[in-house]
């Protein structure tokens, strides 16, 4: 049996849906210029963008024996079903972008061109995020000064000396297991060492995470149970 229900109340019972979209992008790989034009390279929306399209991004393999016509700049709007890799998505707001690099950024600015200069800028401005994330947390909990052979040890075992954060009994400042999760987070994106697994795998390549926000409204006809604001 339906019901009618006022604006207000049709306002308050829209239900909100999170979408997560990985995706790798090769050294051999070009990200399409779907969002862009003649005049500006735009491959993927940005913090803020609203998506109204099913496709959030399309990449195309290097073929050199076609590389004169895959990459003119009209082709590089166009998808080609059969070769190209499309990625689907449900639409809504981007809320974030997160970089997960196996290729340091110095390495990645060495052949900067019209494709890859999008990754290297959300890259750079991914690492300028956690490096100060890390700097303040570290005023909360502060590292942990290691002994001779700890960082024997850690070098020995990771190739390199790690931060750890002092434990948390002799650590004045009070803090929840969200922030200690955020220094850990925040200490690994920041050291371009760290070398990054998806699904327990190694890659030796760059992953884009997507991370969007739809916004799904009461219509005529809907149900109105197990919806959350």
């Amino acid at each position: 049996m339906g019901i009618v229900i006022s604006e207000s109340a049709a306002e308050k019972l829209k239900a909100y849906k999170v979408e997560q979209t990985m995706f790798s992008i090769n050294s051999n790989d070009i990200l399409l210029n779907l969002y862009g034009d003649s005049l500006s390279y735009k491959s993927f929306p940005r913090v803020g963008d609203i998506i109204d399209k099913k496709i959030l991004a399309a990449v195309r393999r290097i073929d050199y024996k076609n590389i004169l016509f895959d990459f003119q700049s009209e082709k590089m709007r166009e998808i080609d079903n059969l070769d190209d890799t499309v990625i689907y998505t449900a639409g809504g707001q981007v809320v974030d972008i997160d970089v997960f690099s196996n290729i340091p950024l110095n390495r990645l600015k060495e052949k900067p061109n019209e494709f890859k200069k999008e990754i290297v800028e959300i890259y750079e401005q991914h690492l300028d995020y956690y490096t100060k994330l890390a700097t303040e947390l570290e005023k909360i909990i502060p590292c942990r000064i290691l002994t001779e052979e700890e960082e024997k040890a850690e070098k020995s075992h990771f190739g390199q000396v790690i931060k750890h954060p002092i434990l948390r009994d002799v650590n004045s400042n009070k803090y929840t297991d969200e922030l200690a999760y955020y220094w850990k987070l925040s200490h690994e994106v920041s050291n371009e060492k760290v070398q990054w697994r998806h699904e327990g795998k190694a890659f030796d390549s760059v992953k884009l995470r997507f991370t969007i926000l739809k916004e799904n409204p009461i219509t005529l006809g809907a149900k109105m149970s197990g919806r959350y604001g």
